[in-house]
């Protein structure tokens, strides 16, 4: 496949908040009101910019046992209209059905890295239609699939109908590998052509925090005539 510079356009960058286990749970063991300012500070100062919250840090953290200590926080983020991501099934001590029923209930939007779930958690994955934030260079170069790049669950969710794929990096810094990067990976190790290439990339428009009229920009601005 040819790859050639394209014009740049103009990008909208807007926030998705990630906070760690350890610093949520920090945080919501304060008195409520000091919690629901932590929340509703970003919202304050960035209104138009923080469009979203992110479950991430350590997958093995469990403030008291339990994952449910942090539904109140993305409950009340619901309410607010944030959208929800969470790295999901990220390790092995994560991918509990238990726990991966919790993070389902916050009524997620995007889930990332997806690797322990089990069949059933696959099915409902598939029936909400979720977009799922694939990072291959983070999960193969970490260890945290078999089978390389080909093995990868990318493979997998590709050929199921219903959930959206967005192509991450988790991070370039780390990894040393831009997003652009990770869809020559795909292009390489999946056999996706031009056309393939191009469907793949548009897929995450449906997943955006944002309204119709931004997806529908993203998706002129995509269009290949």
């Amino acid at each position: 496949m040819e790859y050639v510079e394209l014009p740049k356009i103009k990008l909208h960058a807007h926030l998705t908040g990630s906070i760690s286990r350890q610093a949520l749970h920090e945080i919501w063991l304060r008195k409520k009101e000091t919690g629901n300012t932590d929340l509703d500070d970003p919202l304050v100062v960035m209104p138009e910019g923080v469009v979203g919250l992110d479950l991430c840090g350590d997958p093995t953290a469990r403030p008291n046992g339990e994952i449910s200590i942090f539904t109140p926080v993305f409950e009340e983020a619901n309410t607010k209209g944030l959208g929800i991501t969470v790295h999901f099934a990220e390790a092995e001590a994560s991918g509990s059905e238990e726990e991966l029923s919790t993070l389902l209930s916050w009524k997620p939007g995007r889930l990332g890295h997806v690797i322990w779930e089990g069949e059933d958690t696959k099915k409902e994955i598939a029936r909400r239609g979720l977009c799922l934030e694939l990072c291959l260079s983070c999960n193969v170069k970490a260890d945290m699939v078999i089978g390389g790049f080909e093995g990868h669950h990318f493979g997998h969710w590709r050929e199921v109908e219903g959930p959206k794929i967005s192509l991450s990096t988790d991070d370039v810094g780390v990894f040393g590998s831009p997003l652009s990067n990770e869809y020559r990976l795909v292009a390489q190790h999946f056999g996706l052509d031009r056309q393939a290439i191009y469907d793949l990339a548009s897929q995450p428009i449906d997943g955006i925090f944002g309204g119709d009229q931004e997806k529908e920009r993203l998706r002129r601005l995509m269009c290949p005539r």
